[in-house]
């Protein structure tokens, strides 16, 4: 079986403009902009039930990620508890169904904690050629997993729901990472892996 190993992705993908959701009208702490992921699966801006939740990045010695924010669509559960709903592109230890608990700032809502994890996992692909982007979602969705596209043409942010099997998963990520398909990194592994 494949065992996820991490791969010089943010030597791919260097630093890049900050992104955010146009119309979000939100700022986060310190003037900075935070990054935000593609539109969710369920959930359109309209929507009042959903707010964005923003995470605070730990950037290294080069700047990865690209953005020291990222802003995750959520819907409150119960006071003070969200559900988060898409897919983190940086955001490690989180995945989407996850709770967690975010306090406001002012102007919105700051990740505290996790309450409660999922039982998905997330890994992010940097995919080596743009064209083989929308092929490389598809052999993803065959097994059962969702993914969301980054605004970096070449970054997907892939989710292993925890209902499917982890080793096909594995093994499609270890042989695309073989021929230099694209290189991966996990966000968040929840599935249990065996060498």
């Amino acid at each position: 079986m494949a065992v996820v190993r991490q791969n010089p992705i943010r030597a791919q993908i260097g630093i890049v403009h900050q992104h955010h959701t146009a119309g979000s009208g939100r700022h986060a702490p310190a003037a900075a902009y935070p990054a935000t992921t593609a539109a969710s699966r369920s959930m359109t801006m309209e929507d009042e039930k959903y707010r964005k939740i923003a995470f605070e990045l730990e950037q290294d010695e080069n700047g990865y990620p690209p953005d020291r924010w990222e802003t995750l669509w959520a819907y409150e559960t119960e006071s003070g508890i969200y559900c988060v709903d898409n897919i983190p592109f940086y955001v490690k230890g989180i995945s989407s169904e996850d709770l967690v608990s975010a306090e406001s700032d002012g102007e919105q809502l700051i990740f505290k904690n996790l309450v409660r994890p999922s039982s998905n996992s997330v890994v992010r692909l940097y995919v080596s050629d743009a064209a083989d982007v929308q092929a490389a979602r598809d052999s993803f969705k065959a097994l059962g997993c969702e993914s969301e596209l980054s605004n970096l043409p070449k970054l997907v942010a892939v989710e292993i729901p925890g209902n499917v099997k982890f080793e096909p998963v594995g093994n499609l990520l270890a042989e695309g990472a073989e021929i230099g398909r694209w290189e991966y990194q996990e966000g968040v592994l929840r599935h249990q892996v065996t060498s």
